[in-house]
């Protein structure tokens, strides 16, 4: 496998560095790949709402006021 280098500021280095201890890579490589994987994951947004589209209407109607708590 070919490798390059690459230059980054001593502040990137030291947080790519935290990042490796935190998430138990072996080498920046997969510190970074790691970084990219979790970067690209999909959004959950929503997901409670089995993705329909709520009117706010629906939205408002399971919603009381104090004045109509018993």
């Amino acid at each position: 496998m070919a490798t390059t280098t690459i230059q980054v500021k001593d502040y990137t280095a030291m947080r790519l560095r935290k990042i490796m201890e935190r998430t138990n890579a072996a080498s920046y490589d997969e510190a970074i790949s790691r970084l990219i994987e979790t970067r690209h994951k999909k959004s959950m947004a929503g997901v409670l709402g089995g993705g329909k589209k709520w009117t706010t209407e629906e939205i408002l109607r399971g919603l009381r006021d104090k004045v109509d708590r018993v």
